[in-house]
Parts: C-alpha cells; structure tokens; sequence
C-alpha cells in the first residue's frame, strides 16, 4: 500500500525528535547548567521546524499524471512536482516509477508511485482514491498510451481493441473518477500531432488522438468553469516508444513537451488543442 501523508508526518517527526534530543544530550554533557533553558529552545525550533513544513500537515495540492514511469509522463511528472504533490502512475515498470519519484525527491519535491492499469475502471478508482489522500486533486495529466505501426489490413481486432483502450477508454476512466474528488482543476489530456493530420500504418492511433480531442471538446464545456479540459498534441518526440516503431528522424526531447504541457495547463483556454512547438 503507498503511505498516506500522515505516514510522512511521522517519519519526519521521529527523524527531527531524535536529531534534537541527541543534540540536547549533548549539551547535557557539555553545559548541564543550561540544559533546561537550551532544552525549551530546542523545543521551539521543533516545532518551528514542523510548522514550516506545511504540505505534511495542510491538505497539498495534487497532480497526477499517468504513464509517468517514462517519457513524457516522467518529465511532466518531475515539472509539475515544483508546484504540486505528484502521484506517479505506471502499469508494469516499478523500478522505473520509482526512479522517477527518486528524481523529484532528489530535486526537493514529493511523490509517490502507484500501479495502476487506466484501461480498467476499478484501476483508475484506485489511483484517483489513493491521490485524494494526499490532499486536494487538482492536476490530471491522460498520459498513458500505447502506439504501434501496422497496416490496417494486417491488424487484429485485439490489436486495435488494446489501443481504444489505454487511449481513450484509460482517458475516459481516470476523467470519470476524478470527478469524484476535483471540485476545481485541470484536466489534461495528450493527443497527437496524427490525430489531427493521420497518417498511413497508424490508422488506430490516429482515430485513438482523433477521438482524444473530441472528447476534450465536448467535456469541456460540460464542466467548464469549475474545471478546465484542455489538449495537447506532441509531434515526434524522443522516446522508447517512438525509437521501437522508427528509424531516426528529428524528434523534440520529452523535457519540451513537458514544459509545453505546464504551459498550456496555465495559458489554454478551455477545450482547445494546442500542438506542441
């Protein structure tokens, strides 16, 4: 189970309790004259010391966004945590979730990671459940995707099927249990450059992004102006995922993305789909 904020809490009060009072035997030892008027003191920066430390305490604000082990999802991940506590989504890869929670720790920020599969209902329930313990939700990043290369001929149904589901209905999933739990926020959704000019081999992707916007649209106005749904639409972007499927061509690094994806959270206007550039 991922700790709750007051697990945190804990840990931080037993961590600076016991640097305080090995700091006051020390003093015992040295000064036992001024030992209780160091000791009162010492109390006092204790608690200074927790109070100033008020996302542990006060309801934090929260961010989650999906597929974060890697790529784009990572990157936004580690950009939002300057603002927000980041809950780190990822399916299968926990090394590499937590490495990206490392990472924003690393840079003085808060996160955890949870697994969770956004296709499934119950999964996205989960994830949105465990993030309202930590505060106030007001950042949703649909993130998670699946891609691949294919002609349409040459594809399954179960091939097709995979992608609609992590594409949209994980989209659909994560933004219908949010609700539960966001009373103001953001929600943003990621699309493609190829859902709105599709191109061959891709024709699942394509309707998957095409489908993403849409949606953004309609949802848009249904939960305006409490809410904001906006769109993101990456071109090429260096990732796993676009170097399994092609040969080298010129790709924005994730990190761009991400800082494009904090801009259009701040600056979009309410369904709109801005193309990364």
């Amino acid at each position: 189970n991922a700790p709750s904020r007051y697990d945190y809490l804990f840990n931080i009060l037993i961590f600076r309790s016991t640097f305080l009072l090995f700091i006051l035997l020390i003093n015992i030892m040295n000064q036992p004259s001024k030992t209780f008027s160091y000791g009162v003191h010492l109390f006092q920066k204790l608690l200074e010391n927790i109070l100033s430390k008020k996302d542990f305490i006060f309801p934090m604000n929260v961010a989650i966004v999906t597929g974060s082990s890697r790529g784009i999802g990572r990157e936004t991940a580690i950009k939002l945590s300057k603002d927000f506590f980041v809950i780190v989504n990822y399916l299968r890869n926990k090394d590499k979730a937590m490495k990206t929670v490392a990472r924003i720790e690393s840079l003085g920020g808060n996160a955890i990671a949870v697994q969770g599969d956004v296709s499934k209902y119950e999964d996205a329930k989960n994830i949105t459940k465990i993030a309202s313990e930590y505060g106030n939700i007001r950042v949703l990043v649909n993130n998670a995707g699946v891609y691949d290369v294919k002609s349409f001929s040459s594809m399954m149904p179960s091939e097709w099927e995979r992608i609609f589901q992590v594409n949209v209905f994980g989209m659909l999933n994560m933004s219908h249990a949010v609700l539960d739990y966001m009373d103001s926020g953001t929600i943003i959704n990621i699309s493609s450059i190829i859902g709105l000019n599709p191109i061959p081999n891709a024709s699942a992707y394509c309707a998957s992004k095409a489908a993403v916007i849409s949606f953004t649209k309609s949802l848009a106005d249904e939960l305006h102006p409490n809410i904001k749904v906006i769109c993101v639409a990456p071109g090429p972007t260096d990732t796993d995922m676009l170097r399994k499927y092609h040969s080298p061509v010129f790709a924005d690094p994730p990190q761009k993305v991400a800082n494009f994806i904090v801009y259009a959270m701040k600056n979009a206007r309410k369904g709109e789909c801005l193309v990364v550039h």
